[in-house]
């Protein structure tokens, strides 16, 4: 899912995710039947490769999140797995995520390349993806009023915002670092002033906002720092959903 792909830095609109995970039957406190194949917030998947008996071999189990792959085979398949979903694992333990992603479980003969499963089977698939649609509903479209610690629109986002200005302000302090790191020659600050061969400000009026704005955003910045080095308990990470999150930069899609 590429949930993060549709987000803002705080949501203006909601935004949700399927997740569709392998199901085993084979562990017996987790019942094979519909009531059980749709979850919310569910805890993060680990993956083992000592096969240790409590799904077949190559088969993924909820609950312990335990997938067994007992071969140098399973070792480097799981390696590669972990390279293409690393992301999408993270960002399913995140706060303001995790509430809003539902995971679909199913089994090795439903989905995918199975193009002759019978009826009975494919009602129970789209049964299952009916009870996700009314999980994210329950969600979104829930009265504002429920008990603490239910997840509430307003809630969420509220901790999303919680959750970016946490992320900020250690972005904050790791910008300063590097912006006033004495080892470096010339310094950033120097550098506003340098002519450069290559992505330079183009234009003088360009140049100069350029150079303003970064001067005034990095003193709020400083402000802002020195005040948290000052008393630590005025942090916005104090208190703040957890994990933190970063903010890096990336491509734009």
């Amino acid at each position: 899912f590429l949930v993060h792909l549709f987000d803002s830095p705080i949501p203006i609109r909601p935004t949700f995710a399927l997740d569709l995970r392998r199901y085993s039957p084979a562990r017996p406190d987790r019942p094979y039947d519909v009531t059980d194949r749709v979850e919310r917030n569910a805890a993060p998947w680990w993956r083992r490769i000592d096969g240790d008996g409590n799904a077949p071999a190559g088969e993924d189990v909820t609950t312990d999140s335990v997938r067994a792959a007992p071969s140098i085979f399973g070792f480097v398949g799981l390696l590669v797995d972990a390279m293409k979903h690393w992301q999408d694992d993270a960002l399913a333990r995140s706060p303001g995520y995790r509430e809003r992603i539902v995971h679909i479980h199913h089994a090795s003969n439903e989905g995918g390349m199975n193009l002759d499963m019978p009826p009975e089977r494919i009602e129970e698939l789209a049964e299952r993806g009916r009870r996700a649609a009314r999980a994210i509903m329950n969600v979104f479209q829930g009265p504002e009023e429920q008990k603490a610690g239910v997840v509430t629109w307003n809630r969420h986002r509220w901790t999303r915002y919680r959750s970016t200005v946490a992320s900020l302000e250690q972005f904050l302090e790791q910008l300063s670092k590097a912006w006033n790191d004495p080892d470096l020659d010339p310094s950033y600050s120097a550098m506003l002033n340098l002519e450069h061969a290559t992505h330079g400000w183009g234009t003088t009026k360009r140049a100069k906002f350029g150079e303003a704005r970064t001067t005034e955003f990095l003193d709020a910045a400083a402000a802002w720092l020195a005040e948290v080095e000052k008393d630590r308990g005025v942090s916005v990470t104090g208190e703040a959903p957890q994990p933190i999150s970063e903010l890096r930069l990336r491509p734009r899609l």
